[in-house]
């Protein structure tokens, strides 16, 4: 099941809240095995303005743009993020336009945690909470 909500206003926010808690309500006997919330940010920088840089640099070699000679280049990363009860994966990804995606994925394994679903469900909205201030530090001075 994927909620949806294009208006981040505390209402639509507490209506998937409930949808998805009256979702699993109904369907007591549906096996679930994980619980993934979802956020994502485009940041689009004005025409005076970049967006944030990202450098890439694997082990001591900083040298990718050297190897790719004669290629445009733009950087993105991918960060995976473990802490109980969740593991974050962050992605931040240039896009035409100068603009960056920074998309949240936090996965909850629930398999043997099912009692635990709902309690990670009224959370979501202190992840999205959360997603904001990291996405503030990103863009923070730009």
């Amino acid at each position: 099941m994927r909620l949806v909500t294009k208006k981040f206003d505390n209402d639509s926010l507490e209506l998937i809240k409930k949808i998805a808690i009256g979702y699993i309500s109904l369907l007591p006997n549906i096996p679930f095995k994980a619980y993934g919330a979802n956020f994502i940010w485009l940041i689009k920088a004005n025409a005076n303005e970049s967006i944030p840089s990202i450098h890439v640099k694997i082990n001591e070699f900083d040298g990718v743009g050297d190897v790719l000679a004669g290629h445009e280049l733009s950087y993105g990363c991918i960060i995976k993020a473990k802490r109980s009860p969740y593991l974050l994966k962050l992605i931040l990804e240039p896009m035409e336009r100068n603009s960056l995606s920074i998309n949240f994925n936090y996965h909850h394994e629930i398999e043997k945690e099912k009692d635990r679903l709902v309690g990670y469900i009224e959370n979501y909205i202190n992840l999205l909470s959360y997603s904001q201030n990291i996405v503030d530090s990103i863009t923070k001075g730009r």
